[in-house]
């Protein structure tokens, strides 16, 4: 059985808008690309080698690639400006809360790239490392 209608008025006033179109713009900046082009060096180097050296440098370089991106994004959409949002989370917080990122790949990334930048841990194997290439 359906709801209830409700009747409502509306002001003719209404049909005479005029209706436009608002909306963000993509900036034609290079912060758009680098991360891009970073992502694709990381793929080159996982798919020419898999030496150890290759993958540490995939993995510090996808690090970057999504830091980058993040923080561009940011500087567009100024999600903290966002009403309702915890100004002194994390980004990466603030992008799970509206449902924008998923923080679980993203937290293993910089865990594993933490371990080979400050305690000389060596990455995981090759099919890891693709993964972490697939999630980004």
């Amino acid at each position: 059985m359906g709801s209830p209608m409700t009747i409502a008025w509306v002001s003719p006033v209404v049909l005479q808008w005029v209706p436009t179109i608002e909306g963000t713009s993509i900036p034609a900046d290079d912060k758009w690309q680098e991360p891009n082009r970073i992502w694709q060096h990381v793929r080159r180097r996982l798919s020419s080698s898999t030496t150890l050296h290759d993958r540490e440098d995939a993995i510090v370089a996808l690090r970057r690639a999504i830091d980058r991106r993040i923080r561009h994004l940011n500087e567009v959409y100024r999600f903290r400006s966002i009403p309702g949002v915890n100004r002194k989370a994390k980004l990466i917080d603030i992008l799970k809360d509206l449902r924008i990122a998923h923080p679980i790949m993203f937290g293993k990334l910089a865990r594993l790239r933490n371990l080979i930048e400050h305690n000389g841990g060596t990455p995981l194997d090759h099919e890891i490392c693709e993964e972490l290439v697939e999630f980004s």
